[in-house]
């Protein structure tokens, strides 16, 4: 029964994308296919090599880049930080903490959309690749803290108690002790910032107006006013959009699930 649940899992994931991957190959200027054909007769591997003509590719694929690699260490980090005064703080630390991530967790992140660009706005932080990286924060951090909260739950006692005795600060126990230890929830999170920001439009698409400037989510998302018979070279921009989000998630997911588990 786990085999079978585990198997339609993956192949609801799955299918989507192998369909994505087999639409891309399609001859551009000509309508879909009538009812099912699964396999083109002749596969277009050259639209790869036109996305570049439509879609200014590398330059969003480098945005996206520079977005992700500030948004995932930042919401770690802070997650992470977050997290130990949740599990180890003060009365009241903890129900800051806590007042504060339920608050991340119950407003719509719709809601926020107007202030959110009225205050980076008036701070001169729009229009440009980063501005998007708060938000990012914003939305994955409240999750993140409760993640590592439950991660330091499961770690002894025994080990803080040790610190205190040493002399360790709260800092440099949450640093040298509680991070390291929650390894498993790092990875885990990360790879859901990674995924959450290499797909995020919406941000972008109210903070970034410049499109030399945009992430390839929203250089993708421009694409959708096209030609319609173009629908190939689309599919094969989000064949190359997806990829490295894909190619992170096969790459960690042993790291995730071995830490998690305490496998060796």
């Amino acid at each position: 029964m786990r085999a079978a649940a585990t198997v339609l899992l993956a192949g609801a994931f799955v299918t989507p994308m192998a369909l994505m991957v087999l639409g891309s190959l399609r001859s551009p200027l000509l309508p879909p296919a009538a009812g099912l054909d699964v396999w083109p007769d002749d596969p277009r591997w050259s639209n790869y090599d036109s996305v570049g003509s439509f879609l200014d590719w590398p330059t969003y694929l480098l945005n996206s880049a520079a977005v992700v690699s500030v948004a995932v260490p930042v919401t770690v980090l802070v997650s992470s930080a977050a997290g130990f005064l949740l599990r180890f703080g003060s009365t009241k630390t903890r129900w800051w903490v806590g007042a504060a991530c339920a608050l991340g967790l119950l407003v719509p992140a719709s809601a926020l959309w107007i202030p959110r660009v009225v205050l980076i706005r008036s701070i001169g932080l729009a229009d440009h690749t980063l501005s998007i990286v708060p938000s990012i924060v914003a939305a994955t951090a409240p999750f993140g803290v409760l993640l590592f909260f439950l991660a330091y739950a499961r770690l002894p006692p025994a080990w803080f108690d040790v610190a205190a005795t040493e002399g360790l600060s709260s800092l440099r126990t949450w640093w040298r002790i509680a991070l390291p230890a929650a390894r498993g929830a790092s990875f885990a999170l990360a790879l859901i910032t990674f995924v959450y920001a290499w797909s995020d439009f919406i941000d972008p698409l109210t903070l970034v107006s410049s499109p030399q400037r945009w992430p390839l989510a929203l250089g993708l998302r421009s694409l959708a006013d096209s030609e319609a018979t173009l629908y190939p070279i689309y599919l094969a921009a989000a064949v190359l959009a997806t990829a490295p989000a894909a190619l992170v998630f096969l790459v960690t997911r042993r790291a995730i699930f071995t830490v998690a588990t305490g496998e060796r």
